[in-house]
């Protein structure tokens, strides 16, 4: 099975995995500085076995992680999506760009459109994400931005190695979208 479902937002396509899309992954797992804050650090090499593991989350959870494209070139970008990693009690929300499109609000946008597909589609009760070294501020920034709070956890589980992590709920965010409709 493969991902089917796909979300568009302002400046984002979320999207399901091609084989296309293993030349990018690999350049993004094998950038040093997108992967710095990653506990496993680079990772040697990305083969269509990992878009199989994509497509394999999507058909098990009913969520997964998406390919990101940029609407504006048709370009691959990076992941966003929704993982059950086994060590949390709590499915993550999650990001990876191409540091050429850092600091632009991507990840914000796509983290968003995550967030209201795991709640209000996908029927995910409690979401968190984590931000796998203390000093990654950029995601630390995007947890906030997101109306994630702080989550009572500072060790990661598996890894032993100091996280920060935010969360929040269906409620929380029920209650966040029925403000910005308001607005």
């Amino acid at each position: 099975m493969t991902v089917t479902t796909t979300r568009e937002t302002e400046r984002l396509r979320l999207r399901g995995w091609n084989e296309s899309d293993v030349a990018g992954l690999a350049l993004l797992h094998n950038d040093p500085d997108v992967m710095r804050y990653r506990p496993k650090g680079p990772i040697e090499q990305t083969t269509p076995v990992t878009l199989a593991g994509q497509n394999a989350e999507w058909q098990r959870f009913g969520y997964g992680l998406w390919a990101v494209e940029l609407k504006e070139t048709g370009g691959f970008i990076g992941c966003i999506g929704i993982k059950f990693m086994g060590h949390w009690p709590f499915p993550e929300v999650s990001w990876v760009l191409d540091k050429n499109y850092w600091n632009q609000g991507l990840a914000t946008e796509g983290a968003l459109a995550t967030l209201k597909f795991g709640f209000e589609e996908a029927g995910i009760e409690h979401i968190l994400s984590v931000a796998a070294t203390p000093g990654n501020d950029a995601s630390i920034r995007i947890m906030q931005k997101i109306g994630m709070r702080p989550a009572p956890y500072s060790i990661c589980p598996l890894k032993k190695i100091p996280v920060v992590v935010y969360e929040m709920t269906s409620s929380e965010w029920a209650a966040i979208s029925a403000t910005d409709a308001g607005s």
